[in-house]
């Protein structure tokens, strides 16, 4: 081999290391999804399964410490679904929980998504916002 033909050479140091926290990145992403649900979800999901119960509701969602409780026909003591949701959340995570009521929205419904909302509640420190 002559000294004018090329030859390769390994990459930079650094660029080898970025390649490598973008793979472990990318695999780690892979594994556990786009979001591993949270503490609170857990806790929240886990407290609230009485609301499966309701057949009022169509579904409902935990969503990090906000719940969303959509319903098929509204009843006429709605405000006192979300009341309770809220605090029996707030009471089992120990911080502040909202719940949002909608009515004929998609599951994945989210604020900002367009459409309405009937109603919103939050409990902190044991109390009613």
């Amino acid at each position: 081999m002559t000294e004018n033909q090329n030859e390769t050479k390994p990459p930079p140091l650094w660029l080898t290391y970025i390649s490598m926290l973008f793979i472990v990145g990318f695999c780690g992403y892979c594994i556990l999804g786009p979001s591993a649900p949270s503490e609170k979800e857990i806790k929240l999901k886990d407290e609230l399964k009485y609301l499966d119960d309701i057949t009022d509701i169509s579904w409902w969602e935990v969503d990090n410490n906000n719940v969303y409780i959509c319903f098929v026909t509204v009843p006429s003591d709605w405000r006192l679904v979300l009341q309770g949701a809220a605090l029996r959340g707030n009471a089992r995570i120990g911080f502040g929980t909202h719940v949002t009521a909608l009515v004929g929205e998609k599951n994945g419904w989210r604020p900002g998504d367009g459409g309405g909302y009937l109603g919103m509640v939050s409990a902190r420190h044991g109390k009613i916002e």
